[in-house]
């Protein structure tokens, strides 16, 4: 996975209303969690822009008063009107353990059905990954070119990512080409 840095805030007070002066501010409190490790927080929302409103899956060299945390992203909270983010949790890792992460799903490729006429349907749009953090993509990219009407991209065809492994269940879909369906004109001249 790529790397970004990040800088934050301890946060020692949990009042209501100081919480909520500090999103007025543009600050976002968060939780960091993992390996032994508990602490509240205040990030920048500004600096989380990069992290949050991507694709991409990042681990995050995390400043914290002076001690840097390899985190991940674990958790976000938005409110339900405005979008404005409300929280967030991030995950404490050890580059020497596994993890289990979720990675979007983009394409490479126009299906040879899909220029047949067939429709391109997207099963899953998320896979879930496990292995070292060094071996984890950012992105999973299929290319999905050789598709053809009729065909089914499963997760057991999909290529192993080295020192990785998936834990969707290997029959599950990801990508159908569904053929094209006959007019009803060809089907009345055809009685």
């Amino acid at each position: 996975m790529e790397c970004v840095d990040l800088v934050g805030y301890n946060r020692n007070d949990f009042d209501n209303s100081n919480l909520r002066k500090a999103r007025e501010g543009g600050n976002v409190p968060g939780v960091l969690y993992g390996c032994g490790v508990l602490k509240h927080f205040f990030v920048p929302c500004f600096t989380l822009k990069n992290v949050v409103y991507t694709n991409k899956k990042y681990i995050l060299n995390f400043n914290l008063n002076g001690d840097i945390h390899t985190c991940m992203l674990k958790d976000i909270q938005f409110h339900p009107v405005s979008e404005m983010i409300l929280h967030v949790d991030f995950l404490k890792i050890d580059n020497k353990k596994k993890v289990l992460t979720i990675l979007n799903i983009t394409t490479d490729g126009t299906p040879v059905g899909v220029g047949k006429g067939g429709l391109l349907l997207q099963k899953k749009k998320k896979l879930k990954v496990f292995g070292l953090p060094k071996d984890i993509p950012s992105l999973i990219t299929l290319n999905i070119s050789s598709l053809d009407s009729g065909d089914t991209l499963r997760v057991s065809d999909l290529d192993r990512i080295n020192g990785c492994e998936y834990k969707d269940n290997p029959v599950d879909p990801i990508f159908t080409i569904k053929a094209p369906g006959k007019s009803s004109s060809t089907d009345s001249k055809s009685k």
